[in-house]
């Protein structure tokens, strides 16, 4: 690892001007654009577990063993990758077991190229401030969908390391030679390198448990499924008021041009302002805003179908599937997951799959049809 920290330590030195900012945004591009003719396929923690048990020689259905042949086949072949989510991670690593943990995350390595999306909360951020820069621009496209690909060793989202003892000059360098490092890193490392996952499960029930009484305390106020879906998003956007807040300082220094210390009760004031803006571009042009931060829309969609559904209570697989839909299903090209998931984002309400373009599959004859239609045999 020396010599290679070292390169990476020259070659930097060599364009001190390029923040780390900037470093990372190209390494997604070159990441994004080396995929970008493949079929992106996720997979729900369910079927990477089916898919790790036939590669051990254990299948638990009769079809997984093709199915995981099929998916070699067209990983091998150029034609698709099945990224990693920070959900999946998370749940697949509470596993204790060495052994499973090395072979789950052997899989992982194979069938996703190393290639993971960007942590859920970096990545409804980055949206949101695509958003605001281009609507700041007079232009409204589409999130860049190809632009939110890292590799595995940031899978559960990026720290960037800051020694005060180090000038702005060194403090660069080193970052940059960091992220070179992180970029390296395989889920085989990961795994190997850290602690289980487990014990998870009290804080997800516990989770479950405040979002059901919440929804039951308030279920008389909910008149129609829109309403639901309003009422999520600005739950959701207040969770992150203090991420609007730091997005709406950078955007402020990027139209004026300056950079002095803007007041806090000035930049609260300005969070405020961003968050009904947003919430009221959700109310009145849902569609459209879908197509600029999906992750979110995703997430509220889901929410609000389960609180339209009165008689429903959360529980701990809910928020996790939700978790798994807002990866999944704005940003690849078909998902592989568990029943309820499937129905839940296909429901006329909710209706994912259409407003992204997803095929949602849950059947593992369903899932075999599909691969071999993309194999084209």
């Amino acid at each position: 690892m020396k010599p290679q920290i070292e390169e990476s330590l020259r070659r930097h030195a060599a364009s001190p001007g390029v923040s780390v900012g900037e470093y990372v945004q190209g390494l997604m591009a070159a990441l994004g654009d080396s995929i970008v003719d493949r079929h992106k396929l996720y997979l729900d923690t369910r079927y990477w577990i089916h898919l790790r048990d036939a590669a051990v020689g254990r299948p638990t259905h009769h079809q997984h063993g093709e199915i995981l042949d099929r998916i070699r086949s067209l990983v091998a072949d150029g034609l698709a990758v099945c990224t990693v989510s920070d959900v999946a991670w998370m749940e697949l690593f509470k596993q204790v077991d060495p052994k499973t943990r090395l072979a789950t995350a052997d899989l992982l390595d194979e069938l996703s190229l190393g290639v993971a999306l960007m942590s859920e909360k970096e990545r409804m951020v980055a949206e949101i401030e695509y958003f605001l820069t281009h609507t700041a621009d007079g232009a409204l496209p589409p999130i860049r969908r190809d632009r939110v690909w890292v590799k595995a060793g940031y899978v559960m989202g990026s720290l960037i390391p800051v020694i005060n003892q180090f000038s702005p000059e060194q403090n660069r360098l080193g970052q940059k030679a960091s992220v070179d490092v992180f970029w390296r890193v395989t889920h085989r490392e990961l795994a190997s390198g850290g602690s289980s996952l487990s014990g998870q499960e009290d804080r997800w029930e516990e989770a479950a448990a405040r979002i059901t009484a919440e929804s039951l305390e308030h279920a008389h106020e909910i008149r129609s499924h829109q309403q639901a879906f309003s009422d999520e998003i600005a739950g959701a956007l207040r969770a992150f008021k203090d991420e609007i807040r730091g997005l709406g300082v950078r955007h402020y220094r990027r139209i004026t041009g300056d950079q002095r210390s803007v007041p806090l009760e000035q930049a609260e004031e300005a969070a405020k302002q961003l968050v009904n803006l947003l919430s009221n571009a959700f109310k009145l042009r849902r569609e459209i805003m879908a197509q600029h931060i999906p992750s979110l829309y995703t997430f509220a969609m889901c929410h609000a179908a389960v609180r339209w559904d009165k008689s429903r209570k959360f529980n701990s697989h809910d928020l996790l599937d939700f978790h798994h839909a807002s990866s999944g299903v704005p940003y690849h090209d078909a998902v592989f997951t568990e029943k309820p998931l499937r129905v839940l984002v296909t429901a006329g309400n909710t209706a994912l799959d259409k407003t992204f373009s997803c095929t949602v599959l849950s059947k593992e004859a369903d899932v075999l049809a599909y691969l071999c239609n993309l194999s084209g045999r």
